[in-house]
């Protein structure tokens, strides 16, 4: 790899007692607050493809001991991978047109 522009995004998920949280280079991209448990499809989409030029991952940053502690932990962490495999998955299609 050259480094820099040729690198994959890590989003980094996580969570504290307020809220479940992606990161990406140690800033917040996407917030889901725990007493809401609302997901914005809009905020997502802005604060995670608005600069989307490839595909990318999500890492858990969470101990297994954590997860299990949070019985939304990780149903949160799969509906996030779920809507960004979908939104990819369209993306991808609508560039092959």
């Amino acid at each position: 790899m050259k480094g820099g522009k040729d690198m994959k995004k890590i989003y980094k998920y996580y969570f504290d007692d307020n809220s479940y949280k992606l990161k990406l280079d140690g800033v917040d991209k996407f917030i889901i607050l725990k007493e809401t448990l609302e997901f914005n499809g809009n905020q997502f989409y802005e604060n995670i493809f608005k600069d989307y030029s490839e595909d990318f991952e999500i890492e858990n940053e969470m101990t297994e001991e954590d997860m299990k502690a949070d019985k939304f932990a990780q149903p949160i962490l799969d509906m996030i991978k779920e809507m960004k495999d979908a939104i990819v998955k369209k993306i991808s299609e609508e560039k092959a047109q």
